[in-house]
């Protein structure tokens, strides 16, 4: 065999370097949390992660809007309290939740449990019939809608206020849809209906004034099983929704979206409230800040990585950037909140 052509270890370009490596925790009593995040190596998924860390600090000192779309997951995974101190802490301007999200975060707050053994009550007939599940969310679905309002806030709104609906089949004295009659079609008393409301993202945000949306797809909610469903009211509010939800991202220049655990349905509405930003403020619209964009979940989807991560950082310029967190809800989504100061 004839003789190779070699070079020196030492002159050669490496990707991965010594500096560069974990380190490991101090003695127990010295250790932060802040240190675990200094520790971790600066390669691959952790690099990404500090470096948005530091993103999404910057978007807030800079007045960006932090939006957030989550799955119910990310409810079920019992990651309320986290969200809820978040945007206590303002790290929260704006949530989005799908229908599903809305139905935990009620049962929540009715009962203070949720998720139902799907394959055994569907066997016994009774999976997605739960009566106060499908009668109080529809009804304050639809007397929210008639007073003007969206989904997301017709049952933040009834949780957080805590009141009795009207009689059912009793007709509200309300002319027109303004919000501002929004108590009107409300008995003025309160109820005991709701003794965990504390942990409902959705009481949370209607008590902070941050904008909260629910997007639904018709067939998808347990709540679309029972006769108090109205497609009208349900299609009205979502489609109100929609259209706050795309004004709040048509004002998120510098600013960022987190897709938490929503595969389809959220990062669909993003892309389109990202398009309606695009025709109604211009080509350059995000161009100039910038957007920063991260889906957290536990597998890769295809809808989460093209219309949050990808899609949007190209579209929007050089100081955009899209992030994708690979892992489970229940330790990636604390990690995140320790990590926001």
């Amino acid at each position: 065999m004839s003789r190779r052509k070699t070079y020196s270890l030492k002159t050669r370009k490496s990707k991965v370097r010594l500096e560069d490596f974990a380190r490991p925790p101090g003695p127990v009593g010295d250790r932060k949390f802040s240190g675990f995040i200094q520790n971790l190596p600066n390669l691959l998924l952790a690099k990404d992660f500090r470096e948005f860390i530091k993103r999404i600090g910057e978007a807030r000192s800079q007045e960006g809007l932090i939006l957030w779309g989550m799955g119910a997951h990310v409810i079920k995974a019992g990651l309320s309290p986290v969200i809820i101190d978040l945007a206590r802490r303002g790290w929260v301007h704006g949530i989005a939740l799908n229908g599903a999200g809305l139905v935990h975060d009620f049962e929540v707050a009715r009962v203070g449990r949720t998720s139902e053994d799907v394959e055994e009550a569907l066997s016994r007939g009774e999976f997605g019939f739960a009566r106060e599940t499908g009668e109080e969310i529809n009804r304050a679905i639809n007397e929210g809608v008639e007073r003007g309002l969206g989904l997301g806030e017709a049952v933040a709104e009834y949780i957080a206020e805590d009141r009795q609906l009207k009689i059912k089949g009793q007709r509200s004295k309300v002319k027109g849809k303004n919000p501002e009659n929004r108590q009107s079609s409300i008995v003025n008393r309160k109820s005991d209906k709701f003794p965990f409301r504390k942990y409902s993202i959705l009481a949370a945000a209607y008590e902070l004034g941050i904008p909260v949306t629910v997007h639904v797809a018709i067939g998808t909610d347990i709540t679309h099983l029972h006769q108090d469903c109205d497609g009208k009211a349900l299609g009205e509010g979502s489609l109100r929704d929609f259209h706050r939800f795309a004004h709040l991202v048509s004002r998120m220049e510098g600013g960022a979206y987190l897709n938490l655990g929503s595969a389809v349905i959220l990062p669909e509405v993003f892309l389109k409230a990202l398009a309606y930003g695009k025709n109604r403020k211009g080509k350059n619209f995000l161009v100039r800040k910038g957007i920063t964009t991260a889906t957290f979940d536990f597998q890769k989807q295809y809808r989460e990585l093209v219309n949050v991560t990808q899609r949007p950082a190209r579209i929007s310029g050089p100081r955009s950037r899209g992030y994708y967190f690979l892992g489970a809800h229940e330790i990636m989504i604390p990690m995140l909140a320790w990590a926001l100061p």
